[in-house]
């Protein structure tokens, strides 16, 4: 996938529900792709995405580390994380090998917000 592809599907998560805050693409080396941010929220985070490596970094080896099937439970879709005040959503998308991530208000349900990402990869 490249920048301008996942920037655009940084954008689809953004219209999925306007109060989520930032959207971004991880591939499985822990490199941000691509991303958006919310413009309602510009002052509170940065548009840089060199400023998210160190996010996205993180956000590849957990979601690496929990895809391991242990082979007793089914496989791990999606991670919400909780913040103090905030969520953020980690969702492995396999057909393109990488990981989406979204923060968003405590809100907004993540399991839901998961399904709609999962949806627009036909992943239901």
């Amino acid at each position: 996938m490249n920048e301008l592809e996942a920037q655009q599907l940084a954008e689809k998560i953004l219209a999925l529900d306007d109060r989520v805050i930032v959207a971004g693409v991880v591939d499985q080396k822990g490199d941000v792709i691509g991303g958006k941010l919310n413009e309602s929220q510009k002052s509170s985070f940065s548009n840089d995405i060199k400023d998210w490596e160190e996010t996205g970094s993180r956000a590849a080896v957990i979601m690496g580390t929990v895809r391991a099937s242990d082979k007793l439970l089914s496989d791990i879709e999606s991670i919400v994380f909780i913040r103090k005040d905030s969520k953020q959503l980690l969702t492995w998308i396999p057909e393109k090998q990488i990981t989406v991530a979204a923060i968003f208000p405590k809100s907004i349900d993540g399991w839901i917000l998961s399904q709609k990402i999962r949806h627009m990869f036909g992943l239901e």
